[in-house]
C-alpha cells in the first residue's frame, strides 16, 4: 500500500512545517487567543519575496513535491525550523475528496511561497471519505479542532485545494478581523 493511501485511511492528511521556537499560551479555549499578538522587534522578517508567482502544474506525486522542495530544507514530515523568532502560529486548513492532484499542485506551490513569508505555519489536509455528500463546512470544523490538539495555533486559514497565491507579498497571517484572500478564480479561464 503505498503513502497516500494509508494517508486517506487515516483520513486526515499532514503536511507540517513548525517554527524552532515555542511561545506559552496563557489562554485554554481555542477560540480566546485568535487576536494574541507579539510586540518583540526581533521577529522573522520575509525573505527574497518575487511578488507575482507562476503555478507549476507539471508536478503529478506527492514523491515529485518532497524532490522539488528539498531544497527548502523540509526535513521529512514537513519540519522547517528557521533561525528567528516568529510572532503567530498559522494553521491552514484544506477540505479535500479525491483533489490528489490538486493537493499536489497545492503543496509545491505553497510551501515555498510560505517559506519566503518566513511565517510559523502547519498545513492540514482534511480528507473526506468516500461516502456521502461533500461536507466542507464540516471538514473545516474537523481541521480547527484537529489542528488545536497539536498546537497552540493564534492564526487559522481556511483553504480551498484549488485557491493558489499568485503574489507572495499576500502573506498569510491574521489581523484583527476576518479576511477573504480570493479576488478571482479561474472558473472562468481567469488570466
Amino acid at each position: 500500500m503505498n503513502l497516500i493511501k494509508k494517508l486517506l485511511i487515516l483520513k486526515i492528511i499532514y503536511f507540517v512545517i513548525p517554527r524552532a521556537h515555542e511561545y506559552s499560551d496563557p489562554y485554554t479555549h481555542p477560540l480566546s487567543k485568535l487576536s494574541l499578538r507579539t510586540s518583540q522587534n526581533n521577529l522573522c522578517a520575509p525573505e527574497n519575496l518575487i511578488g507575482n508567482v507562476n503555478v507549476d502544474v507539471e508536478i503529478i506525486d506527492y514523491t515529485a513535491v518532497e524532490m522539488n522542495l528539498k531544497h527548502l530544507n523540509i526535513i521529512k514530515g514537513g519540519k522547517n525550523i528557521p533561525d528567528c523568532i516568529y510572532d503567530s502560529k498559522v494553521a491552514i486548513i484544506v477540505p479535500l475528496r479525491n483533489r490528489d492532484s490538486q493537493m499536489v499542485t497545492f503543496l509545491n506551490h505553497m510551501h515555498p511561497i510560505l517559506q519566503r513569508q518566513n511565517i510559523y505555519y502547519q498545513i492540514f489536509g482534511i480528507v473526506q471519505s468516500e461516502m456521502g455528500e461533500f461536507n466542507r463546512g464540516k471538514l473545516f470544523n474537523i481541521g480547527f479542532m484537529e489542528a488545536n490538539s497539536i498546537d497552540n495555533f493564534d492564526c487559522f486559514i481556511f483553504h480551498d485545494v484549488d485557491f493558489l497565491l499568485l503574489n507572495d507579498h499576500l502573506k498569510y497571517v491574521c489581523d484583527d478581523s476576518p479576511s477573504h484572500f480570493a479576488r478571482a478564480t479561474n472558473i472562468w479561464n481567469h488570466e
